[in-house]
This record gives structure tokens, C-alpha cells and sequence, in this order.
């Protein structure tokens, strides 16, 4: 299994990731601007069947993909410097739903997922903001997420981003500081270092996920841990 990761998360993560499969230490050049450079989320997109890459994701990664088998389509929109042009695979997918603001999903990700239903937000970097959980279960650091997903009467659990590390800006997103894989919560950070880490660590606890901390700090907005089988 590749785990794609920023390359930037802390050494301490990368290690107790390691323990679980291949590392990705994810990088682009010139490609988008420096805090979102290595983000994983910005460039590829899950869907519950396949891989949608960027198609100006470095040709290394393709390589790597390939030689692993790891099934993945080519999208239609290359990730540019700013917004919006960063924000076409930043969606997040379930059995049932297709998270994203409308107008700005690439229209690969809409082909190959149409049996989903589509439920838009406010938040273009959907990805970054929301992660789903088992059972219809979602978190996220987004006001207007919660809004949206409330209004569908989905359980959805909303956690300040303050105190959210994201270097280069003033905070990072809930969703980019983990990755959901085989019944375990990987998360960039400890939560008794976030105000409501408590809450946290409870609500993990009451939905019988396995809560597994990378490293002790803040949480830590890699911009996503992705956990990727042949």
C-alpha cells in the first residue's frame, strides 16, 4: 500500500506512518503557490472506485502509480498558481454523496461519479475542511459545511480550526490534518493539544474508530493523508 503524504509533516509522523505502508512524500514545483505545494488533496481526488490525478501532477507520481498498480484517471483541469484554479480535486466522496462546491469540480470527477448525489457547499477546499467517517459520520472546520450537511440531516461534528497548523498561513483545516483507512483515524497531531481535543477524542471513541496520533503536537494540516491499494 503508498501512503501519499506532504513531504513537510513532521519527522515523527513519517516514521510512525512508515509502519503501515510505502511513503509518499509528496512535492511540486512552481506548479501552485508554497503552502499548498505538497498538498496531496489539491492535486488528487479519492472516489470509491478509482484515483482522479491532476493532469499536470508531476510525472514521477504517474510513475510511481504505475509501477505499484494503483488504478487512476486523468482529469481534465491542471492545477494552476491561485484559486480557483486550486480547488477542482479538493471534493470529498462517499457511497453516497459528492461534497464540493458547485461550479468548481472537475468535470472528470462529475462523469465518473454521476450515481452520487451532489451536495454543494460554500467551501471550495472541501477536502481540506470536511472528512467522512463510517456510518454517514462526518467532521469538519467549516461553518458553512456544517450548515450545508445539517440541512441534509447528516451527523456531522464541527471542530474550530484554530490552533490548526498550516505553515505560510494563519491556520489549517480539520480534514487536511488526517486520513480515515480500515477502521483507524490517522491524525497529524495530538488532540489534547487542540482546545476541544477532549470532544474529540470522544466522539472517535463513541463511533469505535481506533485513534491513531502521528506525532505530539498541534494538528498539522499536510493536506491530507492518502492511503492508496492496487
Amino acid at each position: 500500500m503508498l501512503i501519499v503524504i506532504d513531504k513537510r509533516i513532521p519527522k515523527e509522523a513519517k516514521t510512525k506512518l512508515s509502519q503501515f505502508g510505502e511513503l509518499i512524500e509528496f512535492e511540486t514545483n512552481t506548479i501552485t503557490y508554497a503552502a499548498l505545494s505538497g498538498h496531496p488533496d489539491i492535486f488528487l481526488c479519492q472516489t470509491p472506485h478509482t484515483l482522479i490525478c491532476a493532469p499536470n501532477l508531476p510525472e514521477y507520481y504517474f510513475s510511481l502509480f504505475k509501477k505499484n498498480n494503483i488504478p487512476y484517471i486523468l482529469g481534465e483541469n491542471p492545477i494552476g498558481v491561485k484559486f480557483p484554479d486550486t480547488s477542482f480535486y479538493n471534493c470529498v466522496l462517499t457511497e453516497h454523496f459528492l461534497f464540493h462546491k458547485k461550479g468548481l469540480s472537475d468535470l472528470c470527477i462529475l462523469e465518473q461519479n454521476k450515481q452520487l448525489e451532489f451536495i454543494n457547499v460554500s467551501q471550495a477546499y472541501t477536502r481540506c475542511s470536511l472528512l467522512a467517517l463510517p456510518s454517514q459520520n462526518f467532521i469538519t472546520s467549516d461553518k458553512g459545511i456544517e450548515k450545508a450537511l445539517k440541512n441534509r440531516n447528516l451527523d456531522v461534528h464541527y471542530f474550530s480550526p484554530d490552533k490548526i497548523l498550516l505553515p505560510g498561513m494563519l491556520h489549517g483545516f480539520i480534514g487536511g490534518a488526517m486520513g480515515f483507512y480500515s477502521g483507524k483515524l490517522f491524525v497529524l497531531g495530538n488532540p489534547d493539544f487542540h482546545p476541544w481535543g477532549k470532544a474529540f477524542k470522544t466522539l472517535i471513541a463513541k463511533q469505535n474508530i481506533e485513534l491513531i496520533t502521528l506525532y505530539e503536537g498541534p494538528f498539522f494540516d499536510g493536506g491530507g493523508i492518502f492511503f492508496l491499494e492496487n
